[in-house]
């Protein structure tokens, strides 16, 4: 899929299914290079503490033992849906930051499965983030037949607070697994590198629960 990417500022242009590449700052998926056809499938991804661990949010609705992981040969089946909590339905700190910490759950379910129809329920349309880099990007690799392996994000919730009325900040630290896109079986589209370290801000709006308004760079 052709896009042009702002990656801190500059233009990568390149054919990228990386659903969650933001920017240089905002970075929920990185490129190790331009796309490939035919490498080798990246392996050896470190082992984290998930999101839906921490926010025991992902009661999984699909039997565990009917998912299929996504290979090189295609993606993954039976993915298990990750239900919210009914703390992440709360205007609170705490019910703020579980609601961010299944976001990330959806980010991975999207990973696996191109299906964007949870996230946009929560997402506003001016999150421009969250549409050209996440949505918008997966609604087109679903198109294209391509499918990710590995890439998923592991978050830490280091700051939550209400900033005003019906408004809250959360502060996310994350790391993600490296990973790599396919456009065929065992055709190497794009590999993505190993992210350490990242810290960015959600802003969250709440209507009877909560969305996401903005996805920012934090120091």
């Amino acid at each position: 899929m052709d896009s042009n990417l702002m990656l801190g500022g500059n233009f990568m242009r390149n054919r990228k299914f990386s659903i969650l590449v933001i920017s240089a700052i905002l970075l929920l998926s990185a490129c190790s290079g331009q796309p490939t056809e035919n490498s080798p499938s990246a392996t050896g991804s470190p082992e984290f503490t998930t999101g839906s661990s921490q926010a025991g949010s992902s009661r999984q609705t699909t039997s565990p033992s009917s998912f299929v992981t996504g290979t090189p040969d295609g993606p993954a089946r039976n993915v298990p849906f990750p239900p919210i909590s009914d703390q992440a339905s709360k205007f609170s700190e705490d019910g703020a930051e579980a609601f961010t910490l299944h976001y990330f759950d959806l980010i991975n379910y999207v990973i696996d499965t191109s299906d964007t129809e949870a996230i946009k329920k929560l997402t506003e349309n001016d999150c421009t983030v969250c549409y050209k880099q996440i949505i918008n990007e997966a609604d087109k690799a679903k198109k294209d037949h391509k499918w990710q392996v590995g890439g998923k994000h592991h978050p830490k919730v280091v700051d939550s607070y209400i900033s005003g009325k019906n408004v809250a900040i959360v502060t996310v630290e994350y790391t993600s697994d490296v990973g790599t896109v396919y456009s065929a079986p065992h055709k190497v589209h794009e590999k993505i590198a190993l992210q350490t370290d990242a810290r960015i801000a959600f802003d969250l709006s709440f209507d009877r629960g909560w969305t996401v308004h903005q996805i920012k760079s934090a120091s």
